[in-house]
């Protein structure tokens, strides 16, 4: 028995044929529908889900909704199908489908190829074409034209009327409206079977259905639905706008198109995009990236934008004086001279060999569409080769006081010029050899350096500690020892007592004193004495300073004194912290990401290392609650009638110095020496490369500068670039002036203990410190001190707490 039948029932025939089948205009098609339009067809088929129907040509509708090509839509019983002039409607059997055509201008359908009686059906299929109405049967004429009236089909004819009356009012009360609102509002919204649409409700049965809309520059929408009697139902339809069109000419060059940073397609080609203002990337190899601003259309609209793209490569030749000459650049595999070679704009680095002379190095900026030319280049004779080694080995080696690396060492020489070679390490004498190499020389040099001793005082609580060095006892405390010159790893240990470990630099060579605190064992961490330095994961090392009294300010006949300087004796009896360095610019954007330093002339003061400036006083406060926050403290300022404040009693949240603790580190050595007048000590001029001053080197960009000073920075240095004092603390003199918390305002007399500065309100505050701007020997004294409110170019600041409530 056949399977999947279409039953076709037409006014000239009924026949079946095997789904699937082509339903249209052309000549081919199992079933032809009369129609001016060649081109109009539709498939019915079936599958696991069901019949269903798929548009290959514009022109046919269902229930009254246009049916967009190459979509597929499932078909139910009573759907009516609309291709050209031709009516189909449908009803569907267990697994066969009855097609109904009605063609008003009468029947072009192609004659039934067998009788039906032929065709392989089963007699249930038989049944049911002969029980199927036929719409397309005459009236037989009345006995006054010569034909004799069938009284029996005119009474059958008009019960057969009411019937259908009766029918269509049944069906029309079995209709459930179904309002809708669409977005677009002159979509066409239709349903699946028996209705119709009447404004923005649609009539249809119950049961399982299938709502169409569509409009012209939209995707159609397809939506399933369940109408139940007597149960009105409400849709809101949307439907999505088609993206635009657009075509990027760019004169047949192949290139990527990125739309508002996202990859979208390559040119030449269109290229889908959705509508609104976008942004448009064109990227090629070797040409620049073009950036386009396009108001796309969308709903399907097409257009063109013309962008024309720059070359990015430019052309250099090289020549030089030598045979065999290869030219190398950046590393890359080496290429004969002479050579033209193809580089994208930008600097490159070069390099020209060749056998038995000196390379040439150096740098070209390679500009888009332009040819350089470079040489002929004449290399020069090939440099000596040195070995240097020594005893002990990692020493640093420099080569006319530019370091070199560590031994042992292979350095190149420029032949037939004198060179000094100096060798040193810590602890050691260093020593120096000059040599005036040959061409193309190689030698050796071996080096013995005599180690350097410097007094260390060892002292603390508990008397009689063990003291070690890298595990060989030195003796009990207190202690005096002759040590190498170089940073000295102590252990002090006693029973009972948790041991203790010391890091001391004796680089200087000046004898040092060091003091010890064990703690005995089993006592609790809040017995526990401050930590000697503490690391900060968002921040710099603070070292702990003990305090103790000492006279701050200056006398009235000290040499370069300022009238704000005023002289008394104070006491810090509380630990606390300080900070190592200067807080730097990457430190401070963790807590204020769009902070700029800016640039002096051409040169920056934004770098991450670089120490901040550029900041309030106000932002250095809120910086200092801020790293509070982050390390689980509480802040130290509060802020009352919008004026930052300290919390009082003070905590240990993170704050600026008091002027008194900047002074304190700055002056006071920890061994009780006499407090110094400069940050180095009494006396004029400061040590050679110790800080970061208004010297020669930035002749060109200051109007004063520091007579016979000379450092490595003209404006601006990383922190910590020079040596720290022997609290371990860095640009305590020079680099940038630092805030501190004491308003800038007239002391108060009396020897405070822990003072803070006045309390009156102004927006005044005390900078302390020499910076890359001085130019006056009396401005590097400890006692000098200003007062701003306001940012600038050479202020920056450095953190303190207190180290226990």
């Amino acid at each position: 028995m056949t399977r999947d039948q279409i039953f076709i029932f037409e006014p000239m025939g009924d026949r079946a044929l095997s789904a699937p089948i082509r339903v249209g205009s052309a000549t081919d098609c199992d079933v032809r529908i009369p129609d001016d339009e060649t081109d109009r067809e539709l498939i019915i088929d079936r599958d696991s889900e069901g019949w269903f129907i798929l548009i290959t040509a514009d022109g046919a509708n269902l229930n009254g909704v246009p049916l967009q090509r190459d979509w597929r839509y499932q078909l139910q019983t009573e759907d009516v199908l609309r291709i050209g002039d031709a009516v189909l409607r449908v009803r569907l059997l267990e697994t066969d489908l009855e097609l109904l055509i009605d063609h008003p201008e009468g029947n072009a359908t192609l004659a039934p190829s067998a009788p039906v009686s032929l065709l392989q059906y089963d007699e249930q299929a038989e049944e049911r074409i002969s029980a199927a109405p036929r719409e397309f049967s005459k009236s037989i004429p009345s006995d006054d034209t010569g034909y004799r009236v069938n009284r029996k089909f005119v009474w059958g004819s008009l019960f057969g009327l009411v019937a259908i009356l009766l029918l269509v009012v049944t069906i029309l009360g079995r209709l459930q409206p179904v309002t809708f609102v669409v977005d677009p509002t002159t979509a066409s919204v239709g349903g699946s079977g028996l209705g119709w649409t009447s404004g923005n409700t649609l009539f249809l049965m119950p049961g399982e259905r299938t709502i169409l809309a569509s409009a012209k520059g939209y995707s159609s929408l397809q939506q399933r639905v369940s109408i139940k009697p007597d149960e009105p139902m409400s849709l809101q339809l949307r439907l999505e706008p088609l993206p635009g069109i657009v075509e990027v000419d760019t004169a047949g060059v192949a290139a990527e198109v990125f739309v508002d940073g996202a990859r979208t397609g390559k040119v030449p080609g269109d290229l889908e995009i959705l509508q609104g203002m976008r942004t448009l990337t064109i990227r090629a190899d070797k040409y620049f990236d073009e950036i386009r601003q396009l108001e796309v259309e969308g709903f399907g609209v097409r257009q063109v934008i013309s962008v024309p793209l720059r070359p990015s490569w430019g052309t250099v030749q090289v020549q030089t004086d030598r045979a065999a000459a290869t030219l190398i650049i950046e590393g890359q595999d080496p290429i004969p001279l002479p050579a033209e070679v193809q580089l994208p704009a930008g600097l490159h680095r070069l390099e020209v060999a060749a056998p038995e002379a000196k390379s040439w190095r150096g740098a070209v900026l390679v500009e888009a569409g332009v040819v350089q030319t470079i040489g002929p280049l004449s290399l020069g004779e090939p440099d000596a080769i040195w070995q240097i080694s020594s005893r002990p080995s990692g020493a640093s080696v420099t080569v006319n006081g530019v370091f070199r690396g560590r031994t042992p060492l292979e350095v190149t020489l420029t032949p037939q010029m004198e060179h000094q070679i100096t060798v040193g390490e810590q602890g050691y004498s260093q020593v120096e050899r000059r040599v005036r190499p040959m061409p193309a020389e190689r030698q050796t040099l071996q080096l013995n350096l005599d180690v350097r001793r410097v007094t260390l005082t060892v002292e603390g609580e508990p008397i009689g500690a063990e003291i070690f060095l890298a595990g060989r006892k030195l003796g009990v405390s207190p202690l005096e020892v002759e040590l190498p010159a170089r940073r000295a790893q102590l252990s002090i240990r006693q029973q009972g007592f948790t041991e203790q470990s010391l890091s001391v630099d004796l680089s200087s060579g000046v004898a040092r004193q060091v003091t010890y605190r064990l703690v005995p064992e089993g006592r609790s961490a809040d017995w526990q004495p401050p930590a000697p330095q503490v690391s900060l994961v968002q921040g710099p090392v603070l070292r702990l300073i003990q305090g103790g009294s000492f006279t701050m300010g200056s006398a009235r006949r000290e040499q370069g004194r300022r009238s704000n300087e005023w002289q008394r004796r104070v006491t810090l009896q509380r630990p606390f912290y300080m900070g190592t360095r200067e807080i730097s610019n990457g430190e401070f954007r963790r807590f204020r990401a769009d902070h700029a330093s800016g640039f002096i002339g051409k040169r920056s003061l934004d770098l991450d290392s670089q120490s901040v400036t550029g900041i309030s006083w106000e932002d250095a406060v809120e910086y200092c609650n801020w790293l509070s926050a982050q390390n689980g403290l509480t802040p130290a300022y509060t802020k009352k009638e919008g004026r930052w404040t300290l919390v009082q009693p003070v905590n240990t949240g993170f704050r600026l110095p008091t002027e008194a603790e900047w002074e304190f580190v700055t002056r006071v050595e920890p061994d009780a020496a006499p407090v110094r007048r400069y940050p180095w000590g009494m006396q004029l001029p400061p040590p050679i490369a110790t800080a970061n001053l208004a010297g020669e080197e930035a002749a060109a960009d200051l109007s004063r500068t520091l007579s016979g000073w000379r450092d490595e920075y003209v404006v601006v240095a990383p922190s910590a670039q020079h040596p720290a004092n022997t609290r371990g603390l860095y640009d305590l003199l020079g680099n940038v002036s630092e805030w501190v918390h004491d308003a800038y305002a007239t002391v108060p007399e009396g020897e405070p203990l822990d003072p803070i500065g006045p309390t009156i309100d102004t927006r005044l505050r005390v900078i302390k410190g020499a910076n890359w701007r001085t130019s006056q020997f009396a401005d590097l004294r400890a006692a000098w001190r200003d007062g701003r409110d306001r940012p600038a170019d050479d202020v920056g600041f450095r953190i303190a707490r207190y180290a226990e409530e």
